[in-house]
Parts: C-alpha cells; sequence; structure tokens
C-alpha cells in the first residue's frame, strides 16, 4: 500500500483545454490518456476560480513526481506499456495550459512544487514536510502526548526529534488536531498575477 500524498493544482488556459487535463487527471475511463494512480480513493475535486483557471486537488500515490512525470521511479517509466500514461510536461505542452501543483506527503516527510508553462519547466523543488497528530481521546493530557513522543525519539537516540518535540505547544495544532511544519507556501501564480495587477491599479 502507498503512502497518500495530498496534491493541489492551479490551471489556466482554454476551458476545453482544462477539462481534458482534469479527465486525465480523475482517470476517466474515456479519457485517452491519464496520470495512474493521481486520484486515489476518487478524492478528485475540481472548482473553477474565473472563466480560465481551474483548481484541482486529489491524493496520488507516492508522490506528484511518481504519478505525473517520465523518469526513474516513475509509473510510466516502469509500465510495461507507458503510452496511455500522460506526464504534467507533455499535458502542459499539448493543451497550452499554464500548470502549477503543490504537494504534500507526511509519511516520508516531503513537499514537492511544479510549475509548467506550454510545456516548459519553470519550477521543480522539493523540502521537507512534517504532520503532527493529536488526538486528546488517546492520550490523558497534550503532556502524556509530548512525553511519549520524547520517549521514543530518546530510544532511538534521535536528539534532535527530542528537541523538535519538547518544543511542540497544544495552541499549534488545528481543529483537526494536526500541526503541520515545512512544506512551500500555496502562493499560485493566478494569486501572484491578481496582487500584481490589483497593485499596478492603485
Amino acid at each position: 500500500m502507498p503512502n497518500y500524498c495530498r496534491w493541489k493544482m492551479h490551471v489556466q488556459g482554454d476551458p476545453a483545454s482544462i477539462e481534458v487535463l482534469a479527465a486525465r487527471l480523475r482517470g476517466d475511463m474515456d479519457a485517452e490518456l491519464f496520470f495512474p494512480r493521481a486520484n486515489l480513493m476518487n478524492t478528485f475535486e475540481m472548482s473553477w476560480l474565473d472563466s480560465r483557471t481551474a483548481s484541482l486537488e486529489a491524493d496520488c500515490a507516492w508522490s506528484v513526481y511518481s504519478c505525473m512525470f517520465d523518469g526513474s521511479n516513475t509509473y510510466k517509466a516502469d509500465a510495461m506499456d507507458p503510452s496511455p500514461y500522460a506526464t504534467l510536461e507533455d499535458s502542459s505542452r499539448e493543451l497550452a495550459l499554464k500548470i502549477e501543483v503543490y504537494s504534500n506527503e507526511p509519511g516520508v516527510g516531503f513537499a514537492e512544487h511544479y510549475l509548467f508553462e506550454n510545456g516548459e519547466e519553470l519550477i521543480n523543488e522539493t523540502t521537507d514536510y512534517k504532520e503532527f497528530f493529536y488526538d486528546p481521546d488517546e492520550w490523558e493530557s497534550f503532556e502524556h502526548y509530548k512525553n511519549d513522543l520524547v520517549e521514543f525519539a530518546s530510544s532511538r537516540g534521535d536528539h534532535e526529534a527530542v528537541r523538535e518535540y519538547f518544543a511542540l505547544d497544544e495552541m499549534d495544532f488545528d481543529e483537526r488536531g494536526i500541526y503541520a511544519t515545512g512544506g512551500f507556501p500555496e502562493i499560485f501564480f493566478d494569486e501572484v498575477e491578481a496582487a500584481r495587477s490589483s497593485k499596478e491599479d492603485r
């Protein structure tokens, strides 16, 4: 069973072309091409931000790179028949789309950020990402939760993790009981363009 990786994407271009990309990401049966394992458990969601920009997101297997690229350790490269498998680079070029995607994978602990425009890769970067989960029903108190983490890290001789766990603060956890560190701020190209236009109008 793969680690789940959550991705979120903004796409800009002709609406019909965006729908083609969405069908590939969903894995529609009638799509000529598809992204392998890019929509685990049918988690795909899509919304239109304006007439030429859409937001898409879902869970994929392992990483965006594994499911949406061609190269070592990708589904496309490892397939017996890779011909039906789509990539972000090829889709961006073929459909004349601007595609930006962020992902978070808390299991291994990394985040991804990619940007393509008309087939040209403009950004390709990764960084560390961690998630902590606190369920008050499972621990007597937040301090007990911290102590369990510290004891586990100490038993492994991981002094950096010990310091990190000692610094945890219950106020940092959201309503789901999750506290995330690292990753990329999800600032998409269309938001940058909108902010720039607003500044120029003033």
